[in-house]
């Protein structure tokens, strides 16, 4: 994930004789005003060298964001990218410590010390760089950096030691440097494999911590307050009730839980007769449920939209090439799931609201609608198309669209997004930590909607090589529609994927022209009935290997299945390649991949636990 910073150079020492050290640092500083713009991922930050010098103002330095001019000040600058925190004069090392909280945190950042660590007279320096999954405005950010500090633990318990420019809008860092001689106290640490964080931009309130009376009567009027601006909001006890506890938790001193929700209740019932309880306090709070065993022959089966193709409260992708027809799929779905009809003979099980963000040709997408209408004489009147903005990875904008359609009282529906990439401008698609925010967000609409989230997406260049973007993408999702379309016209949709049902099933159609206002459009016409599509997956040299050596251990022998352990050690001893202690990692790594695919199952069989066995769309690869 690239990020676009402004990077100044001041490479003479401008202090002048018979300056002190700080009034010569103070000079140096008058000439980091102007720069050049640069892009570097988060990896690339946390390579830049140590430089060595007496006087850390000879060395480069970053204003992370975009600035107008290339001139850096508050009213010149345009956004800003990132977090960056320096804590000093701290009185232990807690350099593990912050690289351990940020990890617990999962945040991808950088540590490192800063120039003046360990010198005499000092102390501890420290700076942490935390990736963000968005850029900010100037007037978002202060709020931003703040709120991050108080939501990540390590950073909370040292905030006495953070430097309060830290939220200065144009504020530039130098790159990590220290003195000669300092080198054995020089540490930075790349952390990867979390994600990016999600700027939270809201304005807290906090109180202060004394505990006296008087304090406690003013946190609940603040609360109050704020209970009745979440009532209004979301009509959505659950969300009210999360919302309120987390508001509480911005006082030095929080309330107790009983109490808060003596607030939500006595609010609740002013504004709703009917306050069913229905899901545990505990539950709200934790957002975690537990089972027994006989409790799970309860539990409810999983719910259709689409028998075996679209999970109620599921998120789903229809994805193919351009001009693949990709969009006449989601419009037939849609349509038909707005009147309750059958799709392509498949049964619907009721008919739904459904909303259409049509973000990529909208016109088109007008026409495409109003054709279906006149063609097939049907206008439902639950369904709602829009053009307006719906940023996902932007909390803020998924947030308005939320409480736009909660405010319309939608809910029990389909949400249909057209398309991925225009809801994520300048989002990199192949990088799984900015794509988990946007995942979040739509779990997000999924969830606050109580509804399913439909998205079309593109192919990658490669149309064999499956959805375009990173892997997290189609992991995350409960169903995956792939279209395609031949040289001669005739169209394919198959069930790529499926959580909760056969996949490959498969249907074939073509679109017939019709006019509508003096122009042409198409809808589509069914030409082929249920059929097992099965596509066959482009695999890698080590995963085709390695499903042949399964299915050469497995097939032939043991009825189709066999201990997972026993299995992936056989297949171990014949992968001369590598390594004996690094042989059975391998295997394992491309056994997850054949199993995302599909072409494998393992787990919990006929009794048996930890089993493997090729699964159909396996045995037709």
């Amino acid at each position: 994930m690239q990020h676009k910073l402004l990077k100044l150079e001041n490479k003479v020492h401008r202090g002048k004789p018979g300056q002190t050290p700080t009034e010569q640092h103070q000079e140096n500083m008058k000439y980091f005003a102007k720069g050049v713009p640069v892009e570097m991922t988060l990896k690339e930050i946390g390579e830049l060298p140590f430089y060595i010098s007496e006087h850390k103002g000879v060395n480069t330095g970053y204003v992370f964001g975009e600035v107008e001019n290339n001139h850096r000040n508050d009213k010149n600058m345009i956004n800003r990218d990132l977090f960056v925190i320096d804590l000093d004069d701290v009185p232990g090392d807690i350099f593990d410590e912050l690289v351990q909280g940020l990890k617990t945190k999962g945040v991808n950042a950088v540590v490192h010390t800063s120039f003046s660590h360990k010198l005499e007279g000092k102390g501890n320096r420290f700076r942490v760089i935390a990736e963000t999954n968005r850029t900010m405005t100037p007037d978002e950010f202060p709020n931003a950096v703040l709120n991050f500090i108080d939501d990540v633990q390590v950073l909370k318990k040292y905030k006495e030691y953070i430097d309060p420019c830290t939220d200065r809008k144009s504020q530039f860092f130098l790159a990590p440097s220290h003195p000669p001689g300092m080198e054995k106290f020089a540490r930075k640490q790349y952390i990867n494999g979390g994600a990016p964080y999600v700027p939270d931009t809201q304005k807290r309130s906090a109180t202060n911590s004394s505990s006296s009376k008087s304090d406690v009567v003013q946190r609940n009027v603040t609360l109050t307050k704020e209970v009745g601006r979440l009532v209004q909001l979301y009509k959505h006890k659950p969300t009210v009730i999360r919302g309120a506890l987390a508001f509480n938790e911005t006082y030095d001193t929080p309330l107790e839980i009983k109490e808060v929700m003596t607030v939500v209740n006595s609010i609740w019932r002013k504004h709703f007769k009917d306050n069913p309880e229905d899901t545990p306090i505990n539950e709200i709070i934790s957002g975690r449920q537990s089972y027994k065993i006989k409790d799970l022959k309860d539990l409810p089966k999983v719910g259709w939209v689409v028998k075996g193709i679209v999970p109620k409260k599921g998120i789903v992708t229809i994805y193919g090439a351009s001009g693949s027809s990709k969009s006449f799929v989601a419009i037939d779905l849609a349509m038909n799931l707005a009147l309750g009809n059958a799709w392509f003979g498949i049964p619907v099980i009721t008919k739904v609201p459904v909303v259409y963000v049509a973000l990529e040709g909208f016109t088109g997408v007008v026409k495409r609608l109003q054709g279906w209408c006149k063609h097939y004489k049907w206008y439902p009147n639950n369904l709602e198309v829009t053009k307006d903005e719906l940023l996902l990875a932007e909390n803020k904008s998924v947030d308005d669209f939320i409480s736009f359609y909660r405010g319309r009282e939608f809910s029990g529906g389909i949400v249909i997004i057209d398309t991925l990439n225009n809801a994520c401008p300048n989002i990199d698609e192949n990088h799984a930590g900015a794509m988990s925010g946007v995942i979040y967000n739509l779990k997000r609409i999924q969830t606050e909607l109580d509804c399913t989230v439909l998205i079309i997406h593109h192919s990658g260049k490669n149309e064999e090589n499956g959805m375009r973007g990173s892997s997290s993408l189609k992991a995350s999702m409960d169903s995956v529609l792939h279209v395609t379309q031949s040289s001669n016209g005739l169209c394919h949709w198959v069930l790529e994927k499926s959580k909760d049902s056969e996949c490959g099933v498969g249907y074939s159609y073509r679109l017939d022209e019709i006019e509508i206002n003096d122009e042409t459009t198409c809808v589509i016409r069914v030409v082929g009935g249920h059929e097992p599509a099965f596509k066959k997956q482009s695999l890698g040299t080590n995963q085709g290997r390695v499903f042949e050596l399964l299915k050469e251990r497995i097939l032939p022998t043991f009825s189709q299945d066999e201990d997972l352990e026993t299995t992936i050690s056989a297949v171990a001893t014949k992968w001369t390649e590598q390594p004996s202690n690094k042989r059975s990692n391998l295997i394992r790594s491309n056994i997850s991949k054949l199993i995302e695919y599909g072409l494998i199952g393992t787990g919990f069989r006929e009794q048996n636990q930890d089993r493997i066995w090729i699964t159909e769309k396996g045995m037709n690869q």
